[in-house]
This record gives C-alpha cells, sequence and structure tokens, in this order.
C-alpha cells in the first residue's frame, strides 16, 4: 500500500509512460488527479501470519483481508511463529489453516533452525517439506529474537543448506556482526583441523 500521493502519482506515472495500453492486468483502479491505470495486485513477501499460539496478533483470515485491502493477492509466509514452522507436522498443520482460512494465495516457506538441522533423518524431513515450501528462512547471528532459532553454528548452516534442495530459495535474515561471524569461523576451522 502506498500512502504517500506523491510517491503513489510518481509510481503511477512511471507506470503509465513505460506500459501506457500494454499495462491493463486487472480489476484494481489507481486515481491520481490527472490519469487512471489499472496495475496489477502484488505479492507481499514478508507476511506474519499469526496462528496456532499467536492469535493475538491476527490470524489468517484477519491479515489476508488486511492484505487484499492493500492490493496484494499473494503473501509469502514468514516461518518464525509459534510454533515454528520448523518441521513437516507444522508446515501440514499451517497450510491446513492457511488453505481454509486464506483470502489470498499464499506461499509457504521453513524455518531454518538448529533443531532441524540436527534432525535424526534430516533429509526425509526436508525433502517432505520441500513439497509444499517454496524456500528455507534461515536467520543469523542475532536477528530474530527466539535466541534457540538463531543459526549462531556454521556446521548447521551447512547441513541445512546441504539438505535443502538447490532448486528452492533460501532467505536470508541477518543482522550481521562481522566480528561473531569471524570468531564462529575461527573456531569452526579450528575444531576441523583437531579432528
Amino acid at each position: 500500500v502506498i500512502t504517500n500521493i506523491k510517491c503513489a502519482k510518481l509510481l503511477i506515472k512511471a507506470l503509465v509512460n513505460e506500459y501506457d495500453n500494454y499495462l491493463k492486468v486487472t480489476d484494481i483502479d489507481c486515481l491520481t488527479s490527472y490519469k487512471t491505470v489499472k496495475i496489477p495486485l502484488f505479492t507481499d513477501m514478508h507476511v506474519h501470519f499469526r496462528d496456532l499460539e499467536e492469535f493475538k496478533s491476527g490470524d489468517w483470515a484477519s491479515e489476508s483481508a488486511a492484505s487484499l485491502v492493500g492490493g496484494g493477492s499473494t503473501g509469502m509466509v514468514m516461518p518464525n511463529t509459534n510454533p515454528s514452522i520448523d518441521n513437516y507436522r507444522a508446515l501440514c498443520k499451517y497450510d491446513g489453516i492457511a488453505e481454509e482460512n486464506s483470502l489470498v494465495d499464499y506461499l509457504l516457506t521453513i524455518l531454518g533452525t538448529p533443531r532441524l538441522a540436527n534432525h535424526d533423518n534430516i533429509a526425509e524431513e526436508m525433502d517432505r517439506m520441500a513439497l509444499y515450501a517454496i524456500g528455507m528462512k534461515m536467520f543469523l547471528t542475532g536477528s530474530h529474537t527466539n535466541s534457540d532459532e538463531v543459526l549462531t553454528n556454521i556446521d548447521d548452516w551447512e547441513r541445512l543448506l546441504k539438505y535443502w534442495p538447490e532448486n528452492k530459495m533460501v532467505f536470508i535474515g541477518q543482522n550481521l556482526d562481522a566480528s561473531r561471524l569471524e570468531e564462529s569461523l575461527k573456531k569452526n576451522n579450528s575444531m576441523k583441523r583437531e579432528g
């Protein structure tokens, strides 16, 4: 949603200049003081749909309705929910809730966590989740509020990336602290030399 009218006018003017007669995609109208054009609906690539144990923040029905009103047709689900979408069971449960309640299309993602990286049968678990999810979100170096879900160990990163299908996306959330990363790399290299 573009709430600044000057920005909206500039965007619409740029779209009109670029596409003029070509841009007739949807029934969503956008009005400026001098021209009316139709623009396609948008995809929000960072949506926190809160269900399961977090209803106070909004659920699929309320958040997808807000997205639709704002011009969104699709939302990519951030998996750092409560509980996290870091296992096949949680992913299926979340997909069922979305299928039943969402007013917009949705794209599911999983959360790469130390718990998932150390899953006894990580290959099978990730293969099953890849059937539903378009990508895996990995929070690195203190960028997430739940400290047990932050990937601070490079071995966990390597394991998750090793078993996640190459044709699926990886999304990185980070607030990079270079000194912590360097420390982790040094520790990892020294442990490999000793082993």
